[in-house]
């Protein structure tokens, strides 16, 4: 059985080149409709995103829709669970 070939991790460059490539589209992408037209709209939206990182450049390896939306998804999951870490640490007056 062979599977799909492994793309190399994202850099914490790539990471934020994403973060900022993504910032204007947030409303797009966040909308929690599951409509056809909104999920044509997010899937347009994607396409998108892998043009403009392509064409930031450098020795980036090329990365699909697909794997953008799963780091996006991540970097998202991880700051929720930075921003309640951080809210149990602090002390309750």
């Amino acid at each position: 059985m062979v599977g799909k070939a492994r793309s190399s991790n994202f850099t914490e460059a790539e990471k934020i080149d994403l973060l900022r490539l993504v910032r204007p589209h947030v409303r797009v992408i966040e909308e929690h409709k599951h409509k056809h037209l909104a999920i044509v709209g997010k899937n347009r939206c994607w396409v998108a995103e892998v043009e403009y990182y392509s064409a930031l450049g450098g020795e980036r390896p090329p990365r699909t829709a697909q794997g953008l939306h799963t780091l996006y998804k991540r970097l998202k999951e991880n700051a929720k669970q930075e921003l309640v870490q951080q809210q149990r640490a602090q002390p309750e007056y």
